[in-house]
């Protein structure tokens, strides 16, 4: 292993330590886990002229993808990129949100996004890979396919779209301990992947589509994140029965949560493959179609080397981090 790969290695396992102890205030997006599994079967299916080039660089892009998480614990304004509370507007299936941002704002009021803007934090950084792409900068290019690889898959994850995102308001948070798997989200997302990653992985791989032309990045990621607002009362209602007796998740909740809601991990992730390949299809074409290297990209600055200094905004209320 180069340096590099093992600074990499040290500071992602640094990372996932720090974030998973502080999970209970903020739970991640699909987890590090779940976003391994989105950026590499995604590369898996982009084309022949993009692909040697995301090979060859695919760790670190999945570095990058891991870095909005980690992000949001120095930087209070980070965490609304990675949802958007549909059900603090309006009722599925949420005909009156719109995917412009001002139309937005407009119509909730400025304060709105502080229950989310994940849409157009899709949008801003497809726009940056565009850019990244038509400068050539592949240093850019991997940090921003990273970022938007984060994002897209977040809107996949059905407790992204929901103010419930903890299952607060329906039973689903253990006030007993605290440990960071004392709600539904972190339980999900990262407990129940993680455990099971060969499996929902091999199925993430059998079941990814082919990726296809985004039109709108904004209006795309909204689409998905309704969508995927339908699955949430069967992830809260399995939840519950799981927990029940004892209250905890140990062996049998995960064995329990993975017989009855593993099949809706393996379908979201393998629509994040799809939606991230997609994305950075668009985006290539959106510049042009650039000639790609093939090789590996040197880099000035390892992914999740997080600098306050630089990328820190007001360190304030982190109540909603980064769900």
């Amino acid at each position: 292993m180069s340096r590099s790969a093992l600074q990499n290695s040290l500071v992602k396992a640094a990372v996932v330590a720090g974030l998973i102890l502080s999970a209970g205030a903020a739970a991640l997006g699909w987890g590090m886990t779940g976003h391994e599994i989105a950026v590499r079967r995604a590369v898996g299916i982009l084309p022949d002229e993009m692909k040697p080039f995301f090979v060859a660089n695919r760790e670190n892009i999945t570095l990058f993808a891991d870095e909005p998480d980690a992000l949001s614990r120095v930087d209070s304004s980070e965490g609304a990129n990675h949802y958007l509370d549909l059900d603090a507007f309006d009722s599925y299936p949420f005909h009156n949100i719109p995917a412009d941002e001002a139309e937005f704002a407009k119509r909730f009021g400025a304060e709105a996004t502080g229950k989310g803007r994940l849409p157009w934090a899709v949008r801003d950084t497809y726009g940056r890979l565009v850019a990244a792409f038509r400068a050539r900068d592949y240093e850019a290019i991997l940090e921003h396919a990273g970022y938007l690889a984060h994002y897209v898959s977040d809107s996949t994850m059905p407790l992204h779209a929901t103010k419930n995102y903890k299952g607060q308001e329906t039973g689903n948070v253990v006030f007993s301990t605290e440990a960071a798997d004392r709600h539904v989200h972190v339980r999900f997302e990262i407990g129940m992947i993680d455990l099971y990653f060969d499996d929902i992985d091999k199925a993430v791989a059998a079941a990814v589509g082919q990726p296809h032309r985004v039109e709108d990045a904004a209006a795309e990621a909204l689409a998905n994140l309704k969508a995927s607002y339908s699955l949430i009362d069967r992830i809260l209602e399995t939840d519950k029965e799981a927990l029940a007796p004892e209250g905890k998740a140990d062996t049998l909740y995960y064995k329990t949560m993975y017989d009855k809601v593993g099949d809706v991990a393996k379908a979201q992730l393998a629509l994040a493959a799809e939606e991230v390949a997609s994305y950075w299809r668009s985006a290539w074409e959106d510049a042009g179609k650039p000639r790609l290297i093939a090789g590996e990209v040197r880099l000035t600055v390892d992914p999740l080397t997080i600098k306050p200094a630089e990328k820190a905004g007001n360190q304030g209320n982190e109540t909603e981090a980064a769900k």
